[in-house]
């Protein structure tokens, strides 16, 4: 990822805190051979922390999807996080000599991807994301609700996952390069909006530019 210094971001807890808020992304291993298309899938995932490096990624994906076969920890992946993103229109702006862009946030961690055989370790990936996603609103769903025999039968559909991760990449473009006041305008436009993209890009505009 293209990442000028204005924009690196080498803070692991906001890394972390962009993919919590964004878990639906796109997992992505690259072809075996030179020229080969890359398996690509969009998917939920989590970044667990835990062991000697920056933790892991855990999901899942349809048996039938031939980016199963990829997971045999040898392949490298790529998950890519999307977080909040905006337009930028130069009416925002004091500066009259700026021209549009976009602010936005993203996240890739890069690693092996190893497929979980074993029941008992997939059974553990479902509900763990399960219990990231439900709540109160949703009604705290659980496996533990399904029918006896219903949980063991319906993951012979589906191939969990974790990747260790190796390396973060983490490009966090907010209008760092720009003024004050260019940047005071830019959060005011977007906080007025109703989009709730544009509410959220103001609010990591303010957290980063100290507004």
């Amino acid at each position: 990822m293209y990442i000028p210094r204005h924009f690196a971001g080498d803070d692991e807890k906001l890394a972390q805190s962009i993919v919590r808020d964004n878990a639906f992304a796109v997992l992505m291993t690259m072809g075996d051979a030179p020229g080969a298309m890359p398996d690509i899938s969009h998917l939920p995932m989590l970044w667990l922390a835990g062991g000697d490096g920056p933790g892991r990624i855990i999901g899942h994906v349809a048996k039938a999807n031939p980016h199963s076969q990829r997971f045999d920890g040898t392949a490298t992946s790529m998950a890519v996080f999307s977080g909040p993103h905006a337009y930028i229109s130069p009416n925002y702006y004091t500066n009259p000599a700026l021209v549009p862009t976009w602010n936005y946030a993203a996240v890739h961690l890069h690693g092996r991807i190893r497929a979980i055989t074993d029941d008992v370790g997939a059974i553990a990936i479902l509900d763990t994301l399960v219990g990231a996603f439900e709540n109160d609103t949703t009604g705290n769903w659980s496996t533990a609700r399904l029918p006896d025999g219903h949980l063991e039968r319906q993951i012979k559909g589906i191939v969990a996952f974790e990747m260790p991760v190796d390396r973060i990449e983490t490009k966090v473009k907010m209008s760092q390069n720009r003024s004050a006041e260019d940047i005071a305008g830019a959060i005011s436009a977007l906080s007025a909006s109703a989009y709730q993209d544009d509410q959220k890009t103001a609010q990591m505009m303010q957290a980063l530019n100290g507004k």
